[in-house]
């Protein structure tokens, strides 16, 4: 049974990197980045106040799904933002930071053991803090100027780019923008 509730997170990741991250080109970069986080912070409720085996496998499923939306969402967005030199870097960190949090938290639940069977709640439901504390910080982050191009938005672009010092020329959002309108007529 622990490994398939581990399996079903992988799982969830499979299928939120392949369709969720599709609505990040439809829907935009920042709300798909504030609405996986969301979902994420619903899946670790679910799988904490389960009452049933079914009721965890499912939050542990929409944890995953948000794990996959986040990486289409986050890979995206540091390829537009970041300077070409720091991209690697920066993905490369993300999996550092993913290993450094998964060590934190199997000593957090080493450390809650002293609960009992009820441990694992309680590990859940400590991951919301950080969650809601990135969901905050997410809701700061403009909308990406080249989504914004890519939607017939150019100035709002413009002024995003300025704003952020985004790497990214208005000569290039110009580009996207007369690109997507040969798109949309043909």
């Amino acid at each position: 049974t622990k490994g398939l509730l581990i399996g079903t997170a992988f799982l969830g990741g499979f299928f939120g990197a392949i369709f969720l991250g599709k609505l990040v080109d439809m829907y935009g970069r920042r709300l798909m980045f504030l609405y996986d986080l969301i979902l994420f912070i619903g899946g670790i409720l679910i799988s904490s106040l389960a009452v049933s085996l079914p009721m965890l496998f499912a939050g542990r499923f929409l944890i995953g799904l948000a794990i996959g939306a986040d990486l289409a969402v986050s890979w995206t967005l540091v390829s537009e933002y970041a300077p070409k030199e720091w991209r690697g870097f920066l993905l490369s960190a993300q999996f550092i930071l993913w290993g450094i949090g998964a060590v934190t938290s199997f000593l957090v639940l080493d450390a809650l053991l002293f609960s009992g069977t009820i441990a694992w709640r309680y590990a859940f439901l400590i991951a919301i803090v950080p969650s809601i504390i990135v969901l905050v910080l997410r809701a700061k982050i403009p909308e990406s100027p080249r989504w914004l191009a890519s939607h017939g938005k150019l100035s709002l672009a413009q002024k995003v780019v300025t704003n952020t010092g985004a790497q990214i020329s208005e000569e290039s959002l110009e580009i996207i923008d007369k690109t997507k309108n040969i798109t949309r007529t043909s």
